[in-house]
């Protein structure tokens, strides 16, 4: 037997099993056919457009409006790809999915101490407790990191875990520099199997300055909320398995996980933020894996009261990013750069939402 031949040969299994960033090249591209988007009127699609105009006239910026899986609106530059903030979440937990689909990961209850050893020796005084963060409760903000609260035990939407969540997946798990993640991991493991239009990327920055958010336009960003519309698929094709697109949407954290302390805990040297603090929100009865749902929060207060019950969004600076599902409605909807303020979600945040989305559903006949 030609041994070596035979190794090759399995190396070379092996090799093309694996994400594109490990191969260290990026995977071709889907044929341009993918990229045509069927589009129809605000009257063939049940909208008033005179009512969309009003919408998109309140808010300013660029966005799209989709229904029916057809391109029914759009204002301003909805091809203008812009840093998309805390949306970009849900985006970071789409490619953990990819990776335990990949088998790079065992599980989402994986330990996340296998790839950062260096969590075991945080926070004596707590017993260590960093050792026990998962690829859950990173997803779920519940990880407790810089923070005094066992994984698990509290949330706190923390963007020094979402930067820890970011560099552990993409710089251990992928294995790739950070200026290699677009071609290598983001594109290939999500916006090419999309055709996206507008070349999407990461946003890399040296340290200490932000780093590892989504740059995408209106219209490609469309095309994810589409992808967990329908399942997972996208043109019939399962781009992600279902099980993740229900695990996502239908599980959410109880009212009855308290919101952490805020009291400080070790961190891992040289620390940094994807943006913004260690508590920035409560979870208002609908979060969970970086998605916000429209449930009710302790109050009895719906998320959004003038959008149906079934709504899912991924969210930046409190509304002036974001992608809203519908299901019930068949329909997307995507602005950026908008004419709001920027607010958390618990502080006013959600109220310009549901203010823009109330013009919005006024529009549907």
């Amino acid at each position: 037997m030609n041994w070596s031949r035979t190794l090759a040969c399995a190396s070379l299994a092996l090799l093309s099993a694996l994400p594109a960033c490990r191969q260290k090249k990026p995977a071709p591209r889907l044929s341009s056919e993918i990229n045509a988007w069927p589009t129809s009127t605000p009257a063939e699609a049940g909208l008033d457009a005179e009512k969309l105009k009003a919408f998109s006239d309140a808010i300013t910026g660029n966005g799209v409006v989709v229904r029916h899986d057809k391109l029914v609106y759009s204002w301003g530059s909805p091809n203008s790809s812009v840093d998309v903030a805390s949306a970009s979440k849900p985006v970071l937990v789409h490619l953990t999915f990819k990776a335990v689909e990949a088998g790079l990961i065992s599980s989402i209850d994986e330990p996340v101490v296998k790839w950062e050893p260096r969590l075991a020796t945080l926070n004596a005084s707590l017993g260590h407790k960093d050792a026990k963060i998962t690829w859950r409760h990173l997803m779920d903000q519940t990880s407790g990191y810089g923070l005094a609260e066992e994984p698990g035990a509290a949330f706190a939407y923390n963007d020094f875990q979402t930067q820890l969540f970011w560099e552990l997946l993409f710089e251990k798990v992928y294995a790739c520099k950070p200026e290699e993640v677009t071609d290598k991991v983001l594109r290939p493991q999500l916006f090419d199997l999309i055709g996206a239009l507008d070349k999407p990327s990461y946003r890399i920055r040296p340290v200490p300055q932000i780093t590892g958010r989504l740059v995408v336009s209106a219209r490609d960003f469309a095309r994810v909320g589409l992808v967990y519309l329908h399942g997972g698929k996208w043109q019939g094709k399962q781009v992600i398995d279902e099980k993740w697109v229900k695990l996502a949407l239908e599980s959410y954290l109880p009212l009855t996980v308290p919101r952490t302390s805020g009291k400080e805990a070790e961190m891992l040297p040289g620390a940094r933020t994807s943006g913004g603090t260690k508590d920035q929100e409560n979870n208002l009865g609908g979060y969970g894996f970086m998605w916000w749902r429209n449930k009710r929060d302790a109050q009895g207060k719906l998320l959004w009261p003038d959008v149906p019950t079934d709504a899912y969004g991924a969210i930046g600076h409190g509304g002036l990013k974001v992608l809203i599902v519908i299901p019930s409605q068949d329909m997307v909807v995507v602005w950026n750069s908008v004419n709001l303020e920027r607010r958390e979600m618990g502080n006013g945040g959600r109220e310009q939402i549901n203010d823009a989305m109330k013009r919005l559903m006024a529009a549907v006949k």
